[in-house]
């Protein structure tokens, strides 16, 4: 199924339509300030050059002054420890580098909570995801 994007004069995919809202609301809960967000250096750049390419560098920066500035986000250093410790359980759980760093990051900061579209965070018992069960089904099916 497809939604009309009227903005753009063009459909989108049920599973975007159903992303973009998600998307808001994630940054809904970041922006009101009310709960702490951890985020790794290594994470933030992949959203800096997600920004970059898809929109452009000046979006890119934007979105870093505004994080900088956000006194409810820490962001958190990755050193070769966090890496070595990214790869066994990158290894025991068969998945990718990136998210099991993502995993390792949070127990160092005893987060339990992440909010992501990765489905592989999903297999992980330990991690709270947020309660999307309905269009979590529907989205997997697309």
């Amino acid at each position: 199924m497809h939604i009309s994007n009227p903005k753009k004069g063009i459909e989108l995919p049920e599973r975007i339509v159903w992303r973009k809202k998600r998307s808001k609301e994630m940054l809904r809960l970041i922006e009101e300030g009310e709960e702490e967000i951890l985020i790794s250096t290594v994470h933030l750049g992949e959203i800096l050059n997600i920004l970059s390419k898809k929109h452009n560098i000046a979006t890119a920066v934007m979105f870093l002054g505004r994080i900088l500035g956000m006194k409810n986000i820490i962001i958190a250093e990755v050193d070769k420890a966090i890496y070595k410790d990214a790869l066994t359980i990158s290894l025991t759980e068969n998945i990718e580098p990136n998210d099991a760093l993502a995993i390792v990051v949070m127990k160092k900061h005893n987060c339990r909570e992440i909010l992501t579209f990765d489905f592989d965070f999903y297999e992980i018992k330990h991690i709270m995801k947020l309660d999307y069960k309905e269009p979590l089904e529907v989205y997997k099916q697309l």
